[in-house]
Formats: C-alpha cells, sequence, structure tokens
C-alpha cells in the first residue's frame, strides 16, 4: 500500500523510473486501472523524471477511464496525496 514502508514500497522507492515505464507502459495498452494505480505510487516517491509528465498523465488517464469508479478513486487519492506533499 502506498505510504506504508514494506518491501514493494522499498523497491519502488530504489526504482522509480521503472514504476514510470509500468505507468506509461499501462496508458499505452490502455489499462486505465493500472495507469491510475501507478501513478498513485509515482505521486509518492521522489525522483520522478520530470519528463514523464505525471500531472498532464494522470489527466489524460482520468479523461479515458474516469468513467471507472477505481479508476477515479486512484486518481484522486494520487492527487491529494501530491497536494499534502506525501512521500513513500
Amino acid at each position: 500500500m502506498p505510504g506504508e514502508d514494506c518491501a514493494v514500497a522499498r523497491a519502488a522507492r530504489r526504482r522509480p523510473v521503472d514504476v514510470a515505464r509500468g505507468f506509461v507502459r499501462a496508458v499505452r495498452r490502455r489499462d486505465w486501472q493500472q495507469a491510475a494505480g501507478a501513478g498513485r505510487w509515482l505521486t509518492l516517491l521522489p525522483e520522478v523524471p520530470e519528463t514523464l509528465g505525471l500531472e498532464a498523465g494522470l489527466d489524460f488517464v482520468e479523461l479515458m477511464g474516469g468513467s471507472d469508479p477505481r479508476v477515479a478513486l486512484q486518481v484522486q487519492a494520487a492527487r491529494v496525496m501530491r497536494a499534502t506533499g506525501a512521500f513513500v
């Protein structure tokens, strides 16, 4: 779970570029739920590449998959976490 200290969070902290690649791949596959979840993780990670354009990416995921309540929840959670400045 994002925000908790667990093996997944530690691995994600060490490899933010790989999480970013997963986000991009999910968007390209049009897997909006996976993209929203990866975007939520990226919101919490330090050292996310600026070239990713995470905010625009989250907007796009919400636009394309926002009719799914799970996608909308993940995107909204990412925005709230980003606004509070939370990190893993």
